[in-house]
Formats: structure tokens, sequence, C-alpha cells
């Protein structure tokens, strides 16, 4: 059975702020790919998440989702390369490393990642 949502195509091309109830989502400066995945995916882990941003977002009653990219793949319990997926894996979060850029170190192998606020912004290529 599929843990991704049916709905998923509906959140495609919307603002973060849609989909999150709390104050972090206004900030179209923060990079919000992890927190996109952990909200629709349904994801709270341990760490940093939107809902603890600030003192009036920890008193509403919604969930949050983990924020950080680091946070997110720290959790995965399998990691690497595509190419040596397991043919029983039917579905995995793939990360897109601008490692060029940044000049940093796959966090597939080593599981941690700076907290760059940009990683993952697409505009900057």
């Amino acid at each position: 059975m599929s843990k991704i949502p049916t709905d998923i195509e509906r959140s495609l091309g919307m603002n973060i702020s849609r989909i999150c109830p709390f104050n972090i989502a206004k900030n179209n400066s923060e990079n919000h790919c992890a927190h996109y995945v952990s909200h629709i995916m349904g994801y709270e882990l341990p760490g940093a998440t939107c809902k603890n941003a600030t003192w009036a977002d920890k008193q509403k009653p919604a969930k949050g989702a983990t924020i950080r990219v680091n946070d997110l793949f720290g959790a995965v319990p399998v990691t690497g390369p595509l190419a040596n997926k397991p043919a029983a894996l039917t579905e995995c979060l793939i990360e897109l490393y601008l490692m060029l850029m940044h000049g940093i170190d796959s966090p597939l192998v080593s599981q941690t990642n700076p907290n760059i606020k940009t990683f993952h912004d697409l505009r900057q290529i």
C-alpha cells in the first residue's frame, strides 16, 4: 500500500502558506522543501517544526511538520545512491543536491548537512 497521499497533485504549484497554518509559511525567503514534504507526508520528527517557530504558533491546535532537511534525512533508515535502491523498496524520497554551488558532501552518505536556507532553491540555478 502506498504511503504517498492520493491527492498530492492538488498541492503542486501551491504556496506553502496554503498548506501550512503557521507563521513560518508566510516567509517566502525561507526554503520550504523539507517543510512541504513533511506536511504532505505527515512527518513531525524531533527537531525544528513549523509549529515551534513562535509562541503563538505553539498555541494552535494544528499539527506541525518538520522544516529542516537534515532532520528529515537524519530519520531516514536507508540511504544511498538511487541506482543501489533495493527492488523491494517501491517508494523513496529523492533529494536534489546543488553540491557544485555549495561545495558540500552528499548527505546520502553522511546523513548530515548544514541547514542552508537556499539548499534546494531551484531559483538559484
